[in-house]
C-alpha cells in the first residue's frame, strides 16, 4: 500500500515485529498500539542510502527495524505510552504512505495469510532481480555450449521496475549486466564469483558485460508486476537461443520448493571456512528443528567467532 517512493517500505517491517514482541508479552489492544507507533518512529528510513558501494545500510536498516519493533513492544510494557492512533490519525500511516482506495490492504487475509510463509531463498550472491537472468543465461550455456566469444548480444526482457533497479548499477553484485558476464565466464555465481576482484577486471567479462541489454517488458508489467521472471537471448553470428524463467530457484511460487539438502548447499560452503566443520552441523540440525529451539542464541551463537560448541 505504499505511495511514497522515497521511504524504505522495509520500515514498516517494525511493525510486524512490534505486534508479535507484543503478543509475545500479553499486552491489551492499546499497548500493542503503543508498541507500533514506537516502533517506527525509531525506523523510518529514506531509500537514498541505498546507491551506497556494498549495499551495508540496508542490512543495517532491516535489522534496525526488528530492533524498533522489539524495543516499542518492550517499552510499551514498561508503561511507556505513544499514539494509540498509529495508522488512521493525520500524520498517521494511511496518511503519510498510503495509495487512496486501498486501505482495506491493511487488513486482507489478516490471521489466514502470513508472510513467513512466502520466504524467498537466494541461490545467487546478487540482488534478487538478477537471478532469473543469471538462471537463464548458465541454463542455456549448460544446454547449449556455446563458446563465449560467439556471443554477439545479450538481450535480457524483465519487469520494469525490477530492471531499473538493478540496471547497470556502480555496486558489482546488483549490477544485472556485471553479474550475468561474471556468471557466463565463471560458470556459476557463488559469493566468492560475484565478489572477486580478478573478475570484476576480467576482459571478457567487461566485453560480455558490454553485450548486455536490459528492457523493462510490459508483457512481464501485465503478467507479474512485483516479479522476478527474465527472458534471455543469446545471439550468435548463426542464430540465437532463448530461455524464460518465471519465477526463480528459490521462489515461493517456484516448483520443487528447495529441501534441507538445498539450504545445506546453499549455507555450507562460507559458514565452514568461517565457523568450521562441526559447528556448522550443529547449526544446520538447529535450523532444521528451529521449533524446537526455546533460545534463538542456541542458533545465533553457533555463527559467531569463538561461539557456542
Amino acid at each position: 500500500m505504499m505511495g511514497n517512493h522515497g521511504i524504505d517500505p522495509g520500515s514498516l517491517h517494525s511493525l510486524g515485529a512490534a505486534f508479535a514482541c507484543a503478543r509475545l508479552l500479553g499486552l491489551d489492544v492499546n499497548r500493542h498500539l503503543f508498541a507500533a507507533a514506537l516502533a517506527l518512529q525509531q525506523s523510518v528510513a529514506l531509500n537514498a542510502p541505498y546507491g551506497e558501494r556494498r549495499h551495508m545500510s540496508k542490512a543495517f536498516v532491516t535489522g534496525q527495524a526488528a530492533y524498533a519493533g522489539v524495543t516499542g513492544a518492550v517499552l510499551a510494557a514498561t508503561g511507556f505510552e505513544a499514539s494509540d492512533n498509529i495508522f488512521e490519525a493525520p500524520g498517521g500511516i494511511i496518511d503519510t504512505w498510503a495509495e487512496p482506495g486501498r486501505e482495506e490492504q491493511l487488513t486482507k487475509d489478516l490471521g489466514a495469510d502470513y508472510a513467513v510463509m512466502g520466504a524467498n531463498f537466494k541461490f545467487y550472491s546478487a540482488g534478487y532481480p538478477i537471478h532469473s537472468p543469471v538462471e537463464a543465461v548458465l541454463g542455456l550455456r549448460s544446454e547449449h555450449g556455446f563458446a563465449l566469444d560467439d556471443i554477439e548480444r545479450i538481450t535480457v526482457r524483465m519487469p520494469s521496475h525490477p530492471a531499473s533497479v538493478v540496471d547497470n548499477r556502480s555496486m558489482p553484485t546488483i549490477c544485472l549486466q556485471h553479474m550475468v558476464a561474471v556468471a557466463l565466464v565463471a560458470g556459476k555465481l557463488g559469493f566468492d564469483e560475484a565478489h572477486s576482484a580478478t573478475l570484476h577486471n576480467d576482459p571478457d567479462v567487461l566485453r560480455l558485460k558490454s553485450l548486455v541489454v536490459l528492457i523493462g517488458d510490459t508483457e512481464f508489467d501485465r503478467a507479474q508486476p512485483q516479479g522476478r521472471g527474465a527472458e534471455v537471448t543469446i545471439e550468435f553470428g548463426g542464430g540465437s537461443v532463448s530461455r524464460r524463467v518465471e519465477h526463480p530457484r528459490g521462489h515461493r511460487f517456484r516448483t520443487p520448493a528447495p529441501t534441507w539438502d538445498d539450504l545445506r548447499g546453499k549455507w555450507e560452503d562460507l559458514l565452514v571456512r568461517r565457523i568450521g566443520q562441526g559447528r556448522f552441523d550443529q547449526f544446520f540440525q538447529a535450523c532444521a528443528s528451529l521449533e524446537s529451539v526455546d533460545d534463538v542464541n542456541e542458533v545465533s551463537g553457533l555463527l559467531g567467532v569463538g561461539g557456542m560448541s
